[in-house]
């Protein structure tokens, strides 16, 4: 019986998740539209590309890099505004476009959220 709720439970959890990031995915599509904005770059990594991406940044002190120059301006090389995926499945867009920047931080600042990953950095920071 316990491993029957359990289960039940892990089914439930899957599809809040699923279903939770269509909604998101569709939000965000919907969002992209009203304003005339083109899909970002996904530069997400490989399973083990981000582990190895990872690595590097947990090494820079040995391997003498730039964790700026070698490794976030790697993503900017080729595109403005890009998309990665996190480990936990959400996604973070980046951008260093002017007109993004300025719609961010003065024109739509009210559209854009900072979200529960950088609210929860805000409080840690606070205390």
């Amino acid at each position: 019986m316990v491993a029957l709720q359990i289960a039940a439970l892990i089914a439930l959890y899957a599809t809040y998740r699923v279903v939770s990031s269509y909604i998101r995915r569709r939000q965000f599509e919907a969002f992209a539209k009203a304003n005339g904005c083109l899909p970002p770059t996904d530069t997400s990594k490989t399973w083990l590309g981000s582990w190895l991406h990872l690595r590097r940044i947990l090494n820079l002190k040995s391997s003498g890099e730039d964790i700026l120059e070698d490794i976030i301006l790697e993503d900017f090389k080729h595109t403005n505004t890009f998309q990665k995926a996190t480990h936990d499945g959400s996604y973070i867009v980046t951008t260093v476009e002017p007109a993004n920047l300025q719609a961010i931080f003065a024109t739509q600042f009210k559209d854009f959220e900072i979200g529960p990953r950088r609210i929860a950095q805000c409080v840690l920071q606070s205390t």
